[in-house]
């Protein structure tokens, strides 16, 4: 491993929002896809979506969420197509966070993440969700 990147490894890191929603049992949100921003990844070669989650669910409920993330070739989505296939995730904790590796080789110059959050419950469970996408790969640093 490089001693460089041990001592300041958030050089060779971008840290992008990808987006927040909220979804509530049997009410708003519930099974409702949302759409992060489109993010240029300009010469990075990997990442990571992060799903964060935070909130209340019942005792046996879950939150399953379906994780996507796209590609285009402009931040107005132009030529949009699916890069990631569809992660199902099935959440049976109040908090935490999921994560799945991107090879961003044959993505486009955009990419952006999306999500589908269903509450099993018929009532009652709320639950708030953000998206972070962690480029990393590039060819110059340190990286903004």
């Amino acid at each position: 491993m490089n001693e460089a990147f041990m001592k300041n490894s958030g050089a060779f890191f971008a840290v992008r929002a990808g987006g927040m929603a909220s979804a509530t049992a049997a009410g708003a949100g519930n099974g409702v896809e949302f759409f992060g921003p489109w993010i240029q990844r300009d010469d990075f070669r990997s990442g990571k979506v992060c799903l964060h989650y935070d909130g209340s669910l019942s005792a046996d409920e879950t939150l399953t969420v379906d994780l996507t993330v796209d590609t285009a070739a402009s931040d107005q989505g132009s030529g949009n197509t699916v890069f990631h296939e569809t992660v199902t995730v099935e959440i049976t904790e109040d908090q935490g966070v999921y994560s799945i590796n991107l090879d961003l080789g044959s993505a486009s110059l955009y990419i952006r993440p999306r999500c589908t959050p269903t509450l099993s419950a018929g009532g009652g469970d709320q639950m708030t969700l953000a998206i972070t996408v962690v480029l990393g790969g590039a060819s110059q640093f340190p990286v903004e």
